[in-house]
Order: structure tokens, then sequence, then C-alpha cells
């Protein structure tokens, strides 16, 4: 898959914290410490401009916003949103609280599997029939992290 270069870019502007990256496809954990830590929403990324899920440790929900400025500098802004949470059972389910639009938890089907991006193994969060403010539908994560040696930001 040929990803273009403003995608690269803003998924390795860098993050320190993510967890490790899991070098199988699936992950064989889907608790946790399989979902926590800095996720890019596909869906809503551009040139110069992302969404970025923050899936704490801890159940820590916030959203970061990392758009390019006119000086050609990434400002990122933060805005926390409520908690998140694993729903075991024989199906695990990621569920939210207190995001937009709703009070009760919402949650969906999930897995974690990896990508290549840049020649670098990447997490990848799929999370069926989301329940966003504005649409309901499957979304797409890559993991944030720092760029390959050799990259350019």
């Amino acid at each position: 898959m040929k990803l273009p270069s403003w995608l690269v870019t803003i998924a390795a502007a860098g993050s320190a914290g993510c967890g490790p990256l899991n070098t199988g496809s699936p992950a064989p954990d889907r608790g946790l410490e399989a979902v926590t830590g800095q996720w890019i929403d596909l869906g809503h990324t551009a040139p110069g401009d992302t969404s970025v899920w923050v899936l704490a440790p801890g159940g820590r929900d916030d959203a970061l916003k990392v758009s390019l400025g006119r000086d050609g500098v990434l400002k990122g802004t933060t805005t926390r949103y409520g908690r998140w949470f694993v729903r075991p059972s024989p199906h695990p389910e990621l569920c939210f609280t207190r995001r937009p639009g709703r009070e009760a938890p919402s949650c969906s089907s999930f897995r974690v599997d990896t990508v290549v991006v840049g020649g670098q193994p990447r997490r990848r969060l799929w999370v069926g029939q989301y329940r966003g403010s504005h649409r309901t539908g499957d979304r797409e994560l890559w993991e944030r992290g720092p760029l390959a040696p050799g990259g350019s930001r």
C-alpha cells in the first residue's frame, strides 16, 4: 500500500509513551494493554491536520488534534473526554463513557493487528461500528509513534 507522504509524516510526528509494538498479526491480548496508547484516526486525517485518540493507562480518554501551522510547525491541542475500558466477554468490547453526545457507555467490537508503515511495524486498531458524534461506522486507527531512523519531518 503506497501511503501519501503527509500521512507518514503525521503518523510519525513523535510520541513518547506508546506501548511496545506487536510483531505478530493479531494481538493475543485483547485487554487494556492491547489498546492503551495513541491512535491516529485515519478517517479524520488530512494533509496538515489529524485526530489522535489518546487511550491512557488507567482509562483516561483524551483526544489530540495535531495541525500543521502556517509556519510549518506541528501544534497539538488536547481535549479531555471521559473514560474508556475493555468489557471482558468471549468477544471483548472497547467501551467509552462521556464522549460527545452520550453519557451511558457505548461499546464496540475491536481487534489489534500490525501494519508496516515506512518499513516499520505499527499496531493497527480496528473498531467496529463505533458510534461517533456525527456518524456510526467502522474506524481504522494506527498507533502513533516516532520516526524511523533516517526519516524526515
